[in-house]
């Protein structure tokens, strides 16, 4: 007995365009099944650009690439879990039946507030982890506080441009840029659910897209000599070294931590003498190349060619106790990425080829480091301003111009 095979498929019809092409066209993203050589396609409510979609990583370079995903992964699973049903009641496939396997039942509620409400509701009847759950809360509370979007009608791309507006400037609503920018991503996200529910025909977030970009002060990383004092650091613990060795990699290399376990020694190629990996960013798809510098080349040969051990938040406890002996203050594995790109901003490296590196997709976020810079040096100038006032010129004589 023959049974269906089923997998997603993007921009079937091939109308699909990036982002940045005049009048880009989104495409859709489907459940093929195929069965004794007949095809039917279902709709899955998600509809993305060309440029945010990988047949194997499904959406990226999306702010709800996350959100939109597990909407596709549920779809999978419960056309799957048919499948398995009728394999193991030996049972006739119908086209019709699994199209109602994996389908949401269309929900109604009154207004917007409450649907947000039903939204984390779910979130903590699937055991979503707590802190997301208490973000989704605080968003909520935001919300209800600006209070001039009730019904879905009023979910239009004006009113939460009003929204984004209130969240900027309004005296009684104070949030910085990037908790705004994740208060965006959190509402859009419901609004992607209530589509995939048919509560909604389309997100206005498609025509909104809020910028979040890094903060100056949020940028923390070491400079050559506390990079010096941290090469220098030794320990009887062989968990503090390799914390310690990761960190050094990462500012080698600029990979985040992800990406930095994720890469083996049988991913760099040679090319023209150099040690070179060309990959996509685990967390937005995006592609970044970087030469693997000695340095990092005998940490990651020191470790077998793979530096997967540990978790994040393990190795991150290991680097607060590393950084404060080495070099008295907290460090941290995502200082390690800020740390590389402003040595490589600081010795003459363009923006555009850190942001290649690295694997930002904005080089306007990249240039956050220039600024970064331009901190530290007015920072730095200080010292001489104190050296000037500690030291004041006594009885200068003023000398008198030629010829007065």
């Amino acid at each position: 007995m023959s049974f269906p095979t089923v997998r997603l498929v993007f921009d079937r019809k091939h109308k699909a365009s990036n982002r940045v092409e005049r009048n880009g066209k989104k495409g859709l993203v489907q459940l093929e099944i195929t069965f004794n050589r007949k095809r039917k396609w279902i709709g899955t409510g998600v509809s993305v650009y060309k440029d945010q979609w990988d047949d194997g990583m499904k959406v990226i370079n999306h702010m709800q690439r996350n959100e939109l995903n597990s909407i596709l992964e549920l779809i999978l699973m419960r056309a799957y879990d048919y499948i398995r049903s009728i394999e193991s009641n030996n049972e006739p496939f119908e086209f019709s039946a699994i199209e109602n396997a994996i389908s949401v039942k269309k929900i109604e509620y009154e207004n917007v507030s409450e649907a947000i409400c039903a939204f984390i509701a779910s979130m903590k009847k699937e055991g979503r982890n707590k802190s997301s759950v208490a973000c989704y809360e605080t968003m909520k509370s935001k919300f209800l506080q600006y209070g001039q979007i009730s019904s879905f009608n009023d979910l239009s791309v004006e009113n939460i441009k009003n929204f984004d507006h209130w969240m900027t400037y309004s005296k009684n609503c104070s949030v910085s840029e990037s908790t705004r920018f994740e208060y965006h991503r959190k509402l859009s996200a419901v609004i992607n659910w209530l589509v995939c529910n048919e509560v909604m025909k389309s997100n206005p977030y498609d025509d909104f897209h809020p910028k979040r970009k890094l903060a100056v002060d949020t940028i923390m990383y070491l400079n050559d000599i506390e990079c010096a004092k941290l090469e220098a650091f030794d320990s009887d613990d062989d968990r503090l070294v390799f914390a310690r060795d990761l960190f050094l990699f990462m500012r080698y290399t600029g990979m985040a931590f992800s990406d930095a376990t994720r890469i083996t020694s049988d991913d760099i190629e040679i090319r023209d003498g150099k040690r070179i990996v060309r990959s996509k960013r685990k967390k937005t798809g995006i592609g970044f190349m970087i030469v693997i510098l000695d340095p990092a080349w005998r940490i990651l040969t020191r470790y077998g060619g793979r530096l997967d051990r540990y978790s994040l938040s393990y190795i991150d406890q290991k680097l607060h106790i590393v950084g404060h002996v080495a070099i008295g203050r907290k460090i941290t594995t995502h200082m390690a990425r800020h740390t590389f790109a402003c040595w490589a901003l600081r010795n003459g490296v363009p923006v555009a080829y850190i942001a290649r590196m690295i694997g930002h997709s904005n080089i306007e976020t990249t240039q956050i480091y220039a600024e970064v810079l331009g901190e530290d040096i007015i920072n730095e100038s200080k010292k001489l301003e104190n050296v000037i006032s500690s030291n004041p010129v006594k009885d200068a004589k003023v000398i008198p111009m030629f010829g007065s």
